[in-house]
């Protein structure tokens, strides 16, 4: 029988808990975790993600795997939509390096080059899958259908631009 969550799992919901609009990687977890250590090794990041998936499951966090091989995961609110978005741009392929302050330039700064802004303003893609998370956190099924109705709208169009059909299940959750 489990006596409850260990020292890892504490010390990343306790990480989770004080830094809600943030994103983290699991070797910056591991630096939170095991302070004081000189080198993060594979056991130090097997035991931090396997504590991590438990504590993003119980806490609303989630994880997305980066489009890179052998690059670590990332975690993130899934009811922040600063920090949704946040882990959406950490995760995708970038095809030269970037620092995390040039990833939250992307998502705070309407200006930046390849700006993510507008999709975390109210009405824009990212901030409507955090509130079909918010709504289904909450248990309002109805409110999270009419939201991801809402966003099928939204795609119909950037399909058609992009001289593409759209997908049958967006069409029909577009009505």
């Amino acid at each position: 029988m489990s006596r409850g969550p260990g020292r890892i799992e504490q010390a990343i919901a306790k990480t989770f808990e004080d830094h809600q609009e943030e994103t983290f990687d699991v070797e910056e977890l591991a630096r939170i975790v095991y302070p004081g250590i000189n080198r993060i090794e594979k056991k130090h990041r097997v035991a931090v993600l396997r504590a991590a998936r438990k504590v993003a499951w119980r806490m609303n966090w989630s994880y997305w795997y980066q489009e890179v091989p052998s690059a670590p995961a990332v975690f993130g609110n899934l009811l922040n939509v600063r920090s949704y978005g946040l882990a959406m741009v950490r995760s995708q392929y970038r095809w030269r390096p970037t620092t995390l302050d040039q990833h939250r330039a992307r998502v705070d700064d309407p200006k930046s080059h390849d700006s993510r802004w507008a999709w975390i303003q109210p009405g824009g893609s990212w901030w409507l899958h955090v509130e079909i998370n918010k709504a289904k956190a909450n248990g309002d099924d109805d409110r999270a259908a009419d939201l991801k109705r809402q966003l099928n709208r939204s795609l119909v169009p950037q399909f058609i631009r992009a001289g593409l059909r759209p997908p049958p299940e967006i069409m029909e959750n577009a009505k």
